[in-house]
């Protein structure tokens, strides 16, 4: 009784069905959306639609490591915490082991787990291959994990994390903020 639905997009398809996904998700979700992904350096259309859906009250919610198996990604991630923070998205980094993790889950009825990060490569240049998951059940249960996680294994990163960075730090993010549609 559950429908499933398998996306697959590649940089050849002439068009871009899994972004385009994401975006009409974000965009008719109405109470949260609630994401975990290894790299997080999303396209503009991605991005801004997160932000409209944080801006109009949806609980978008990010689940990023704390520390990547990719060491540049670490500073690509965090580019892009100011302009998430300051839309009202909330972000949470894994503490421990490297969470490899490439779900969503959406209003309690729409999950997904596949292959898509949340990044340019994946929207754009990669082979990738998700499964829409279209049930409450399992939506409820993703929820659920999501939240365990977020409570016990991740911390909340806050805008004054933002502004605690050194000097360093911020010229090391704003150059590597440059390379995100490379990765």
């Amino acid at each position: 009784g559950t429908i499933v639905q398998i996306v697959s997009d590649g940089p050849f398809d002439g068009h871009r069905l899994m972004e385009d996904s994401y975006v009409w998700l974000l965009d008719n979700s109405n109470e949260d959306f609630y994401a975990c992904t290894p790299y997080f350096a999303p396209p503009g259309d991605v991005l801004d639609a997160m932000k409209r859906a944080a801006i109009r009250g949806v609980d978008v919610r990010l689940v990023l490591p704390g520390e990547s198996d990719v060491p540049i990604m670490d500073p690509v991630n965090q580019s892009f915490y100011r302009t998430c923070l300051k839309s009202g998205i909330r972000i949470y980094t894994s503490l421990g082991r490297f969470n490899h993790s490439k779900t969503f889950v959406t209003d309690d009825y729409v999950s997904s787990i596949g292959s898509v990060n949340l990044d340019y490569r994946s929207f754009r240049i990669n082979y990738e291959d998700n499964a829409f998951v279209y049930d409450e059940d399992v939506a409820g249960q993703m929820r659920q994990e999501f939240e365990k996680h977020c409570g016990v294994a991740c911390r909340e990163v806050t805008m004054q994390d933002v502004y605690d960075r050194s000097l360093m730090q911020k010229i090391i993010i704003g150059l590597c903020r440059l390379l995100a549609p490379e990765m």
